[in-house]
């Protein structure tokens, strides 16, 4: 059994690898053209790229997944038992977008 990860454990899929660019050209966004060519801007992009990685770590570590695929999988699962909890009618009184920050505020508490 392994005890350590490896790089390719921690590889990104096309959905993730779309937010986290999506997060990042809004941080450059926010930035102006002075910060853009500053060592502020690189650490805060390396700052954003680790919290996501560590993210995934702790869940990796969480549900004792050693594949990110097979995380995604058992994510998805936790998510569906996890609204099933929720009492009827709950999420119909939500937009998509306050349904997926629910969503997210859980995977966060599981972090």
């Amino acid at each position: 059994m392994r005890t350590h990860l490896f790089p390719d454990d921690l590889e990104l899929s096309d959905q993730q690898k779309s937010q986290l660019l999506t997060e990042v050209r809004d941080v450059l966004k926010r930035t102006s053209n002075e910060e853009l060519f500053s060592f502020l801007i690189r650490s805060q992009l390396g700052e954003l790229v680790t919290g996501i990685v560590e993210q995934l770590e702790r869940l990796l570590e969480r549900f004792e997944e050693n594949d990110s695929m097979m995380l995604a999988e058992r994510i998805e699962k936790e998510i569906a038992d996890w609204s099933a909890t929720m009492p009827e009618g709950a999420l119909t009184k939500h937009d998509v977008f306050s349904i997926k920050g629910l969503v997210f505020a859980q995977l966060r508490s599981w972090c």
